[in-house]
């Protein structure tokens, strides 16, 4: 397949109890959390591996790891780095993946009416957003642009990004006939 690449992957998971945020927020460093804005407190990992978004309730969401197991090692990272700060033994649930973005890029320009026509159950509407959007098997929905750029997002797992980036890079080698 064409250089296709994961960009972005969200997992989240739930502590057993709730989190004192006020209090956490004063402990880590470059944590921001303005609840009037946003209910959650969030910051970057300093290894860069993505940002951690912890809410009071026990949520906790990791998002812009590049890989399954960076993703899963910030939030177990955040965890032991939250239990250590509030001196408490919080037990974590199961992680869950709940995003895969997964890009390529097509060697060609596409024409997306001409696409949209072809391709059975896509939505295009260049005055509402300049792209192709095509539901991949409920898995997985495709964003695909005139520049030949291809979007997947909503996968639970790499191999069905990667399954519809390797279907429409196929669908579009066949209507271009290459």
């Amino acid at each position: 397949m064409t250089n296709s690449k994961i960009v972005n992957i969200v997992v989240s998971s739930k502590f057993d109890l709730k989190i004192p945020i006020d209090k956490l927020a004063r402990m880590i460093k470059y944590s921001i959390y303005e609840p009037e804005i946003f209910p959650g407190l969030h910051y970057r990992l300093q290894n860069n591996q993505g940002t951690i978004m912890l809410f009071a309730s026990g949520k906790i969401v990791s998002t812009g790891a590049k890989s399954v197991i960076s993703a899963k090692n910030a939030i177990n990272g955040a965890s032991f780095e939250i239990n250590e700060k509030l001196s408490l033994n919080l037990k974590l649930g199961k992680i869950k993946i709940e995003n895969i973005v997964s890009t390529m890029t097509f060697q060609n320009k596409i024409d997306l009416k001409k696409l949209s026509k072809e391709l059975i159950n896509s939505r295009y509407n260049y005055d509402e957003f300049p792209c192709v959007f095509y539901p991949f098997e409920g898995k997985t929905t495709l964003l695909i642009f005139h520049s030949g750029k291809i979007v997947s997002v909503g996968a639970k797992n790499e191999k069905d990004s990667k399954n519809s980036l390797k279907f429409i890079e196929n669908f579009l080698r066949n209507l271009l006939n290459l």
